[in-house]
């Protein structure tokens, strides 16, 4: 009867082998048996330590407590904080490199992997995914960073999918709060790098999502197809940043935030601290109030920058990304970037503003809180991303306008009333790069705030970055009204141009100059 019974047993298994279709395999034998791991040798006694930050990580021993403490459960949402929890590597489950880039393996405080917590489908250095099967091996000390749960009351692991990764691998981190560029530079479009997330109240975390650290507090929690609002405080947090070699710094971000309801630096804050040890609640934060122009009610990404204090120049700061949010109303906040980077903004103190803020601004000559002045649309008609150039056909400055294979980009001017009529559209354009360019001249009617269809002139293409090119466009509106008139960086190549010295009249009538 026994082999009966072991025969079912063994073809029950194998069924479930053959029909899984998770990421990896995943064996859930207790990771803290005498058995399994490389070592095999008697029990060794380990004191908890640490305290699950970047600079004191968890040992194997007070994360298996810390997670045993936990509901045991398959639901991975009931799952601790973010946390680094550093360990030697006893064994290898596997590293999946052909589709997930993710591997399974054990962590112990010693080689005999007598105490050990499951490491399941994480990603590499860097939070990268593997790409060879040979990047870790047994001896290695790592520290891991991510959510753990403990599954099935069991195995403390690593919540699955990439949601953790290994911070360093035998005291060697990605590098990328040691940036080449500024005293910090984190690109958020594969990662958040080596920032973390952490909350204050609420259960809302930071992540990556649309090639940016993203956030929100409105989604459908309670799955009855219907969003609502969550309240929460969530801080995504930088690495440390040395600010004792410098005599002025300020950040820079690259961010879209819509629908806000409320004050817009409140809840989606820029603030900085001293005195972070790891712990969000306890630290002394200040918030660095920076330019809302074109930030609250729109997926249109802004540069903006703001001066650090001078009480924090000479220390060491983290800076954080705080989203507040409550039950009735909640943002979305995506950031591109974000850097900390020596010296004022390059626009003056605090963003502030350069040139006569009256003038109509076609020559780009003045610009407000890191933006050409007149040339941010309050609906979607300007959605490039623009920054100042001083490649320039007159004056000092013209505007980059940022371009992507993906989507056409493009600048508009500000809403503005027009006469039925006829009218002349008139610029230089030049590519930024080798890589080229095209353009496409054009308006859009708006009426309260919406954008209508746009109508479009011919493309100008084969723009190159050796010489400037004119070009005039001519058209007619047929009816009085709101309109935004538009530059388009196509698609095709979709490279940055550049723009500068344009006018807009009607008969002789000039508008825009």
């Amino acid at each position: 009867m026994k082999k009966i019974l072991y025969s079912v047993f063994a073809l029950a298994m194998a069924t479930f082998t053959l029909t899984s279709c998770e990421d990896v395999p995943m064996p859930y034998d207790d990771p803290n048996s005498s058995e399994g791991g490389s070592g095999g040798g008697g029990t060794v006694v380990v004191e908890p330590t640490g305290q699950g930050t970047v600079d004191d990580p968890y040992n194997v021993a007070a994360a298996i407590n810390i997670v045993s403490a936990l509901e045991g459960t398959t639901d991975a949402s009931v799952k601790t904080d973010p946390i680094y929890v550093k360990g030697i590597i006893t064994s290898i489950s596997q590293v999946e490199t052909s589709q997930y880039g993710n591997a399974n393996y054990y962590i112990s405080d010693d080689v005999n992997g007598t105490n050990k917590i499951y490491i399941f489908q994480s990603y590499y250095l860097g939070n990268k995914k593997f790409t060879s099967t040979d990047q870790i091996k047994e001896g290695d000390e790592v520290v891991v960073y991510g959510p753990f749960y403990n599954y099935q009351g069991n195995t403390p692991e690593t919540v699955g999918k990439g949601s953790s990764y290994i911070y360093s691998l035998n005291g060697q981190t990605a590098g990328s709060d040691t940036p080449t560029d500024g005293l910090l530079n984190q690109d958020f479009s594969t990662s958040l790098g080596n920032f973390t997330s952490h909350s204050t109240s609420g259960s809302l975390t930071w992540y990556n999502d649309y090639k940016t650290a993203m956030i929100t507090g409105y989604k459908d929690y309670d799955g009855d197809g219907m969003k609502e609002n969550k309240a929460a405080v969530t801080y995504l947090v930088s690495p440390s940043v040395d600010l004792s070699t410098v005599k002025e710094a300020y950040v820079a971000i690259n961010h879209a935030i819509n629908y806000e309801k409320g004050d817009i630096n409140a809840n989606n804050s820029i603030v900085i601290s001293k005195d972070y040890n790891g712990d969000v609640s306890k630290a002394t934060w200040e918030q660095l109030n920076y330019d809302t122009d074109g930030l609250g009610s729109s997926w249109t990404f802004k540069d903006k920058t703001v001066a650090i204090p001078a009480s924090y120049i000479g220390s060491k700061v983290v800076i954080a990304l705080r989203h507040t949010c409550t039950d009735a109303a909640s943002s979305t906040w995506e950031v591109a970037s974000l850097a900390v980077k020596e010296g004022q903004p390059e626009t003056g103190e605090s963003g502030g503003s350069t040139g006569d803020t009256s003038t109509p601004n076609g020559d780009f000559e003045t610009w407000v809180n890191n933006a050409p002045n007149n040339w941010t649309t309050s609906s979607t008609a300007g959605n490039a991303t623009l920054s100042q150039s001083t490649d320039a056909h007159g004056g000092n400055y013209s505007v980059k306008v940022g371009g992507t294979s993906s989507a056409n980009k493009r600048l508009g001017y500000k809403e503005i009333e027009l006469k039925a009529g006829e009218y002349t559209m008139k610029f230089y354009v030049k590519a930024a790069t080798s890589n080229g360019g095209s353009v496409r001249p054009g308006y859009v009617p708006v009426t309260d705030g919406k954008v209508g269809s746009y109508v479009y002139g011919n493309y100008v293409n084969d723009i190159t970055n050796s010489e400037w090119i004119e070009v005039i466009h001519t058209f007619t509106l047929t009816a009085d009204g709101t309109y935004s008139v538009v530059i388009m960086n196509s698609k095709k190549p979709g490279a940055d141009v550049l723009i500068d010295d344009f006018t807009l009249t009607s008969g002789s009538t000039v508008i825009i100059k």
